[in-house]
């Protein structure tokens, strides 16, 4: 689920048997596709789950996921 900060409205979400990759940029795409001509993303705060890669930190700081490179797009 995606939730706008300061509204707490929900933006995108679905019910998934599982936590994966691939559900998680079927709910960015959601949002992206519902209000893309709103605002650009500022910010995305996320918990560092497995699902988006971020728990693969370099020595520098940076991170590298499947899912980070799918935010780039």
């Amino acid at each position: 689920m995606i939730l706008d900060d300061a509204s707490r409205m929900v933006l995108a979400g679905e019910d998934f048997f599982e936590i994966n990759t691939e559900n998680s940029k079927l709910v960015i795409d959601q949002m992206v596709e519902r209000y893309w001509w709103l605002c650009s993303l500022r910010e995305l705060i996320m918990d560092h789950g497995s699902e988006f890669g971020a728990h693969r930190i370099h020595d520098d700081g940076s991170w590298s996921s499947e899912f980070k490179d799918h935010l780039e797009k």
